[in-house]
């Protein structure tokens, strides 16, 4: 299964250039590869809020589940998402990207929405082409030093939904106006 998770992540990371795909692009790498290392439902993962999931220095990433399920009563569990060995299939490393083209969205006026964004992923894809295979795959992970400022919004969902014209959000029109 882990070799379909890399199909999709290669087709997906061709995307992530472009205006608007690569914004949908970056939130299905983290969302595909958060789900598929905690095994987590789909229930699950879009209830996920910002302040639910946290880098952790040594576990990858600790991740709140708040109502599951198995847990009607909504008492609540963490589970730990490990460092992947390719940054490609890392889910720390698929958090911090989207995280970061979530803040951009969030932090920039809403004019200048679209560029900040697009500065973000050029970024990324800059970085992400630097390295190599073997050994130099590790200098391509983005979570071993993260660069994440305090969220705009802790309670925000942290999968929102990503409009055809790239807005992210419950209100996606706003890049339109």
């Amino acid at each position: 299964m882990l070799n379909d998770v890399r199909t999709l992540m290669v087709h997906l990371t061709a995307l992530t250039d472009d205006w608007p795909a690569g914004v949908a692009a970056r939130r299905d790498m983290a969302i595909l590869l958060m789900g598929f290392a905690g095994a987590n439902r789909r229930s699950e993962l879009v209830a996920l809020t910002v302040s639910d999931v946290t880098l952790h220095r040594t576990d990858g990433l600790h991740v709140r589940i708040r109502s599951s399920k198995t847990d009607q009563e909504a008492h609540g569990s963490v589970k730990a998402l490990p460092f992947g060995r390719n940054p490609g299939t890392c889910p720390p490393c698929a958090f911090v990207r989207w995280r970061q083209l979530l803040q951009a969205w969030d932090t920039a006026k809403p004019g200048e929405r679209r560029r900040a964004v697009m500065t973000v992923l050029r970024r990324q894809s800059d970085s992400s082409q630097h390295g190599g295979d073997g050994e130099g795959e590790q200098a391509q992970h983005c979570c071993r030093r993260p660069h994440l400022p305090e969220p705009a919004d802790p309670d925000r969902a942290l999968f929102p939904r990503v409009h055809a014209t790239g807005g992210i959000g419950p209100d996606p029109m706003t890049l339109m106006r």
